[in-house]
């Protein structure tokens, strides 16, 4: 069993109107701040890592995750990651990747998903993700036993900054990315429902170095979501891609940041957590 504990620090989700008519916040912002991120806060952070070099810090509206991990596929669930858990239903979020150490042609940062991510064996595991050397992919749980992500699907060529997007319709995922602000999303091939894919999920950002050796920092921004009410106007610098399936598509709130690429450093870092 894969048996995690949780500790202090940030995941962005929210979630939109379900199909049985639950209740969902209005709205969610990137607000990444010291009273907003921590321990006993709203966001809170993970360290899966097997490391010691786990950490976020916020900075301008920014958060960066940093660690280690060998990967997060097959038996190996090694990252570091923010999440949030009190959203229920169907959502529709989406980040700006503004840069990603390389680390490894395969070191990882996006969004995840599962039931609990304390104990990924509770399924409804997925993510999706950017890496150095292989564009974008979804990764998915389709086999036994729970909480081991075994298949994935990718396309597209690295860029940064990058956006990524992760919708979740009752059992179904799908995932999208672009890399211009204004440009269309464009749909990954949509997985299978991953394994014991339930009503609910926590949503986080991580990031995995791919090389246990090396530390890896991801820097996020412009977290999105919809809020279920309001129209979207076409073609706008959100707007969504057009094969969500069944969505309830509204507002999508952000805040624009810098982008850099590589070893990018916020200015004015405050520590939120470290490992």
């Amino acid at each position: 069993m894969i048996k995690k504990q949780l500790v202090g620090m940030a995941v962005f989700m929210t979630a939109l109107s379900g199909s049985q008519g639950r209740a969902h916040a209005a709205a969610c912002s990137d607000s990444f701040s010291v009273a907003d991120v921590g321990e006993g806060k709203t966001w809170r952070f993970v360290a899966f890592d097997k490391s010691t070099f786990g950490t976020a810090t916020v900075a301008d509206g920014k958060l960066a995750l940093a660690g280690r991990g060998a990967d997060i596929y097959g038996k190996k669930n090694e990252f570091v990651a923010a999440y949030r858990s009190d959203i229920p239903g169907d959502f529709d979020v989406s980040v700006k990747i503004v840069s990603e150490d390389s680390t490894f042609d395969w070191a990882q940062a996006g969004i995840v998903a599962a039931t609990d991510l304390n104990d990924l064996t509770k399924g409804g595991y997925v993510a999706v993700d950017i890496s150095p050397g292989h564009g974008y992919t979804v990764f998915y749980d389709k086999t036994a036993p729970a909480g081991q992500l075994d298949g994935n699907s990718g396309a597209g060529k690295t860029a940064y900054p990058a956006w990524l997007r992760l919708a979740k319709k009752g059992t179904q995922y799908t995932a999208y990315y672009k890399t211009q602000e204004t440009g269309a999303w464009t749909a990954l091939p949509t997985p299978p429902p991953s394994l014991n894919t339930q009503a609910d999920a926590q949503i986080g950002l991580f990031t995995v170095s791919h090389d246990s050796t090396k530390t890896s920092k991801t820097v996020f921004d412009d977290f999105t979501c919809m809020n279920g009410t309001t129209a979207i106007v076409p073609g706008g610098r959100n707007a969504p891609a057009t094969n969500v399936p069944g969505s309830a598509l509204g507002t999508m709130t952000d805040a624009l940041g810098k982008a850099r690429r590589g070893s990018a450093e916020p200015e004015s870092p405050v520590m939120i957590f470290r490992k």
